[in-house]
């Protein structure tokens, strides 16, 4: 892997992963350990809390321009070093690495995803009243749950899937 001065936010994820990286995200999804943690876990949230801890290494770098508390929006460059190729490879404020589905790999390349600090309603497109959004347990993406049509009033039980990946993984269940 070559050294990446800054990233412009014209970067995609499937720019950003290279061949080697999404091997090692797919070993990963397929190693025992990981597999029981995700499987013990019935809801995207808790499996998100044990996902880091197994620490998969992922590139968090594609979540583009930040958000700042005044509305506006700024950009923080990291500068990295050929030396630490063989390391994580994630931004500067937000340093904590996620694991993803075989359903989000897919869905990630598709869409600019958003890590956990950044995520906002898909629908709406605000972070307002983030005890309200629901994320999608195959694509990540963040819903408020007044936004749904219909609206729910609860979380689901479970695991939940927006519309989109209902339609795209599980059209034939």
């Amino acid at each position: 892997m070559t050294a990446i001065a800054a990233l412009p936010p014209s970067h995609s994820l499937i720019q950003v992963v290279n061949e080697a990286n999404l091997n090692k995200i797919e070993s990963f999804l397929n190693d025992t350990a990981y597999r029981e943690a995700i499987e013990n876990s019935s809801t995207y949230n808790s499996r998100l809390c044990r996902e880091r801890r197994l620490r998969m290494p992922f590139l968090d770098s594609q979540t583009g321009p930040k958000r700042t508390k005044g509305g506006g929006r700024g950009r923080k460059k990291a500068n990295y070093d050929a030396a630490d190729s063989d390391k994580p490879f994630v931004c500067d404020r937000h340093p904590t690495c996620l694991q993803f589905t075989a359903n989000m790999i897919v869905s990630v390349r598709k869409y600019r995803w958003q890590c956990i600090e950044c995520k906002c309603c898909s629908i709406c497109g605000t972070s307002d009243n983030d005890d309200q959004l629901l994320f999608c347990d195959d694509c990540d993406r963040g819903y408020h749950m007044y936004c749904l049509s219909p609206p729910l009033a609860s979380p689901p039980e479970g695991s939940w899937s927006c519309r989109l990946c209902l339609a795209e993984f599980h059209h034939h269940d």
